[in-house]
């Protein structure tokens, strides 16, 4: 055992032990101290975490016989030898759990354990503790604990001195510059950092959650992060322990106030990608129709906001230019798929059809192409398409209470293919609709539909795939003006689980910095908004290994993403290009909505990492 894990009191205590070592870190503590934090994280119990070292050392930093000499072991301690530092697995758990986290600083804190005591909240320090960024006297770059917490306790100039020197220095000096908050004898390390623990797990956990996003937030720098937090904390449950009329109070001002966007940080490095930003919105849900465009062609404000079901009319003048319109369908049962999509692209128009077989990994794809003005695309989600090539017929009739997709075409990948789907939607079954604002001139309203009841047939030459429940619809109906370049990810899903019907629509890098996103669950036909981005973790050189999908502030998605097939669509020129990397898989973690958490095990569904200069 290389770590102790235990609850007491709503007070999780981690205890680094590999005393032999002075808790230096191997492969097997780094994965431990990311599970232990993980944990502490998911559970409602906790509500503080104390983590310190057992013996005379709180961490020495790397297991050098294990690490330092295996450089092309994988290991989350791998630490780039580059100035573009990305933060460890280990790191991330702990600057992600949303419990305050004490470190008692019993001895060495040196290296990653310097590193390990940054990202906690609160340090307190035994008058034997001993503090050092090492790193750079082995040549290395230190983790973002050094690079961005360092310097908002001591200041730029002391870290900068300890970064660039690799300087010791002793718990008394460490509290003179602000990097402890105190010093007490050895003896009491543990008793001290048990009462703080105590003080805090006291107060109401939900507010307490807000509250450490909201000095996170702050002390990164951002001055507006105090209102970004009051609107988030005008959510906060009366039943969570605060008084009832404050939490109305902070209700109203965030009806009436304004809102806050604010980014922690986005941190990649080469083919390794963290999609990561931690915000907090107020999201408006609309109720009413309206349109998406004023008078002028711009963007309507009062337009900005989400709704459960379809209340926008897309007005989009002609003149604008950009304009991107489409609907795209993709239709799911455990074992297949199968996707259409009409889109007008302002410059053309396109039809596509394509299949994917779990069971076989059959793909079979096909795209044409119309000159711009073939068709016309309806202003709301209810409405008829056909796009009729010679090549292949996509026809989807859409009356509000449920669409018809057919598609034929003679040849397709050499054999005739012909679709023929019904999609319902019954009464009552919410969906997820969002105005994207990236400028009055740039903006985006997406209807994103999942676990819609599907039945139906794909016919390909002699072979037959059957849609028969549970099988679903899931539609992505987007209308809007976009820049020029662009970039997103989008996962989505619908299946059973259990006793419940559960779709999943996930989004990143398209939304960010607009204070609205297209993130959602749909369980038994009524929709959750989350409101908070997520952080997307994934290999852009290897997409086959599995995605890490999770809300960024709090633990409501915790998603693991399996691959089993890469589809792959690049088309156009340097100066005009699609590039589509989609994934079919399967999800399992855990998501949470107001009626509690509930397990994903085996969901089948996709999610894609797109960019594009159109």
């Amino acid at each position: 055992m290389v770590l102790r894990y235990t609850v007491d009191e709503h007070v999780a205590t981690v205890v680094l032990d590999r005393p032999e070592v002075k808790n230096a870190l191997n492969r097997e503590l780094y994965a431990r101290l990311e599970d232990a934090f993980r944990e502490a994280h998911r559970d409602p119990d906790v509500r503080c975490v104390i983590v310190t070292g057992e013996g005379t050392a709180f961490c020495s930093g790397d297991d050098v016989r294990e690490i330092m000499l295996a450089p092309d072991a994988e290991t989350p301690a791998t630490r780039p030898r580059d100035p573009n530092p990305r933060p460890t697995p280990a790191a991330m758990a702990v600057l992600e759990c949303d419990k305050p986290v004490i470190a008692a600083v019993n001895g060495a804190a040196v290296g990653w354990g310097m590193e390990l005591a940054l990202f906690c909240d609160v340090r307190i320090a035994s008058d034997r503790a001993r503090f050092g960024e090492l790193f750079i006297k082995r040549g290395l770059i230190s983790d973002i604990g050094g690079l961005w917490r360092l310097p908002q306790l001591v200041g730029p100039s002391r870290a900068a001195e300890l970064l660039f020197t690799g300087e010791i220095i002793d718990a008394l000096e460490a509290e003179r510059i602000g990097l402890v908050s105190r010093v007490v004898p050895h003896d009491t390390l543990m008793a001290a950092a048990r009462e703080l623990a105590a003080k805090i797990a006291a107060n109401p956990p939900i507010a307490m959650r807000f509250m450490k996003q909201g000095l996170r937030l702050a002390t990164g720098g951002r001055p507006t992060a105090a209102r970004c937090v009051r609107d988030e904390l005008a959510r906060v449950p009366v039943h969570d322990g605060g008084p009832s009329r404050r939490c109305a109070e902070l209700r109203r001002e965030a009806a009436a106030g304004v809102q806050g966007t604010l980014t922690l940080g986005v941190v990649g490095d080469g083919g390794a990608e963290v999609a990561m930003a931690v915000r907090a919105y107020l999201e408006r849900e609309l109720t009413e129709p309206i349109a998406l465009c004023g008078p002028d062609g711009r963007l309507n404000r009062a337009a900005v906001g989400w709704s459960r079901h379809p209340r926008h009319r897309c007005n989009l003048p002609a003149s604008l230019a950009r304009k991107k319109k489409w609907n795209y369908w993709a239709i799911t049962s455990e074992d297949f798929l199968f996707s259409t999509t009409v889109a007008d692209m302002d410059l053309f128009q396109l039809g596509g059809a394509y299949l994917f077989d779990r069971r076989t990994h059959l793909h079979l794809d096909k795209t044409v192409v119309c000159p711009a003005g073939t068709i016309v695309m309806p202003e709301g989600v209810a409405g008829d398409i056909v796009i009729a090539h010679p090549k292949m017929r996509v026809a989807l009739e859409d009356d509000g209470a449920g669409t018809r997709i057919r598609v034929e075409a003679a040849d397709f990948a050499g054999a005739p293919l012909e679709a023929d789907i019904v999609v319902d939607r019954p009464a009552g079954h919410q969906t997820l609709n969002v105005v994207i604002p990236w400028s009055d001139a740039q903006f985006q309203f997406t209807s994103k539909q999942n676990t819609l009841p599907a039945t139906g047939y794909v016919r390909f030459g002699d072979q037959r795939w059957d849609f028969a429940p549970p099988s679903f619809g899931c539609l992505d109906y987007g209308r809007g003006v976009w820049p020029e370049e662009t970039a997103w990810i989008w996962g989505a899903a619908s299946g059973v689980q259990g006793p419940h019907t559960v779709g999943l629509n996930l989004g990143a890098k398209w939304t960010d910095g607009t204070g609205m996103n297209e993130n959602g669950i749909c369980i038994d036909g009524r929709l959750t908004k989350i409101s908070e981005d997520l952080s997307v973790e994934y290999d852009a050189t290897q997409r086959m290994r599995p995605w890490r999908i999770r809300t960024a502030a709090s633990a409501r998605i915790d998603l693991r993403f399996e691959p089993e097939f890469e589809r792959i669509s690049e088309s156009g020129t340097p100066e005009r290009y699609m590039n589509v990397h989609q994934m079919f898989g399967t999800y399992a973690g855990r998501i949470s909505t107001g009626d509690g958490p509930l397990e994903v095990r085996g969901l089948f569904g996709w999610i894609e990492d797109q960019e594009a200069r159109w």
